[in-house]
C-alpha cells in the first residue's frame, strides 16, 4: 500500500507533495539536493505536470514588491 502524502519535496525549488516514506518525488530532486553548487534559485525539472504549472504561474505573476 502506499504511503499517504505528507509534505512537500525537500528539494527547495520543487513544488511536488511527496510521502511519508522519501522527502523527495523524483530522483531529479533528490540528486539536485545532493549536489554541491546547485542552484536554488533555478526552476525545478523534475517532470511533473503541477510542479511545472506552478512554475510558469509564478513566471507570468512574479511577486511584487
Amino acid at each position: 500500500m502506499n504511503a499517504p502524502i505528507d509534505e512537500r519535496c525537500a528539494h527547495p525549488a520543487c513544488n511536488c507533495q511527496t510521502r511519508v516514506d522519501d522527502p523527495y518525488c523524483s530522483d531529479y530532486c533528490r540528486r539536485m539536493t545532493e549536489r554541491p553548487g546547485a542552484h536554488a534559485g533555478a526552476p525545478c525539472e523534475c517532470g511533473h505536470e503541477a510542479c511545472h504549472q506552478q512554475h510558469a504561474h509564478e513566471r507570468r505573476h512574479p511577486p511584487q514588491a
